[in-house]
């Protein structure tokens, strides 16, 4: 029997900031909440935890998503897992990678 095949996907978006302004972005806690919902917990080194949860207003119902920090190498790199409540996609998915890079644009 052949194993089956791991999923993945990629995405890249290009930002124009100096790659430490994206690391905060990610990072802090006052600029997490922005993107990530109303409570927030990290635990920024390998091992460590996050959860974020969102709740929406008109119902207050909720839905949360962590996972565990794998590889930190400031500024440049996450790789965490990640898990909502709610499953929606299979467990066994690869982790998300954050990469950045202080690459310019073409003009």
């Amino acid at each position: 029997m052949r194993p089956l095949l791991r999923s993945s996907r990629r995405a890249e978006t290009v930002i124009a900031l100096p790659p430490i302004d994206v690391w905060h972005a990610f990072t802090r806690s006052e600029h997490l909440d922005y993107w990530f919902g109303d409570a927030i917990e990290i635990d920024l080194r390998v091992g460590g935890a996050y959860r974020y949860v969102w709740r929406r207003d008109t119902d207050g119902q909720e839905i949360g998503m962590g996972g565990v920090y794998r590889e930190i190498v400031a500024p440049k790199r996450i790789v965490s897992t990640e898990k909502f409540d709610q499953a929606w996609y299979r467990e066994a998915d690869p982790p998300l990678r954050l990469t950045g890079s202080a690459r310019r644009r073409a003009q």
